[in-house]
């Protein structure tokens, strides 16, 4: 309905916007995959603003030694995270979606 009231096909004041609600847009994404099996304890919520060397979750096995600590190299928003209490190598665990600023120069990919 916004789009049609800004190019005045419907004469009614815009509603509500992205502005309006401090929505954060991001251009770039980041994952982070589990790279052992056990119990996982998140270190973050949805929506978290994360910077980068933050810890964002921690993995134990069944004996309750920490096999593997899970850190940032990105600064952003937690976009979503695994729910599940134990993960296998190469799960999802943490999505962080940051801005970054393209290259002034891209490189071209050859085939």
């Amino acid at each position: 309905m916004n789009v049609l009231k800004h190019h005045g096909i419907i004469a009614d004041p815009i509603g509500r916007t992205g502005r309006d609600t401090s929505v954060f847009v991001a251009n770039s994404g980041y994952t982070v995959l589990a790279t052992h099996g056990g119990f996982v304890e998140l270190l973050v919520k949805l929506n978290d603003n994360v910077a980068v060397g933050q810890r964002l979750a921690v993995q134990r096995n069944t004996f309750g030694e920490v096999v593997a600590e899970y850190i940032s190299s990105v600064a952003g928003k937690v976009l979503g995270y695994r729910t599940d209490a134990i993960a296998e190598p190469g799960t999802p665990l943490v999505f962080v979606f940051y801005n970054t600023i393209p290259p002034e120069f891209p490189v071209d990919y050859s085939e």
